[in-house]
C-alpha cells in the first residue's frame, strides 16, 4: 500500500506510545501524531484531512475499533486503518477485516 501522504495517525488506546513507530519511520519522512481517543482521530480527520493511516495500537478489540471504521466508511474517508492489538483471535481479526480495516497485527 502506497501512502497518499506523509501523515500517520497513532491511536494508544492501552497507554503504549509511538516513539518506538517513529523513530522507526523518521528517517524515510513519515510523520505521527499520537492520540489516547477516537474522538481525537474524528476532530484531527475532521480539521486536518492529510493522513493516510490510523494505527489503533490497543490489548484487545473493542467496540470502539469498529466505531472508527464506520466513521471512516460513513464519512467516505480515504484514510486507512491498521490494528495493532497485544491479544485476539482470529474472529477479532475477520470482524475488523470485514469492516474496512487494512490489516490486524497481534503482537507486543
Amino acid at each position: 500500500m502506497l501512502l497518499e501522504s506523509t501523515h500517520i495517525i497513532f491511536l494508544s488506546a492501552n497507554g503504549d506510545t509511538s516513539t518506538w513507530l517513529s523513530e522507526k519511520l523518521r528517517p524515510v519522512g513519515l510523520a505521527i501524531k499520537e492520540v489516547h481517543f477516537r474522538h481525537e482521530v474524528e476532530r484531527e480527520l475532521q480539521t486536518n484531512g492529510i493522513y493516510s493511516l490510523v494505527v489503533y495500537r490497543c490489548d484487545t478489540v473493542s467496540r470502539d475499533i469498529l466505531e472508527l471504521l464506520n466513521y471512516l466508511t460513513r464519512n467516505s474517508l480515504k484514510t486507512r486503518l491498521l490494528v495493532s492489538a497485544k491479544s485476539g483471535s482470529v474472529e477479532d481479526a475477520v470482524e475488523c477485516l470485514k469492516a474496512g480495516a487494512i490489516d490486524f497485527v497481534i503482537g507486543d
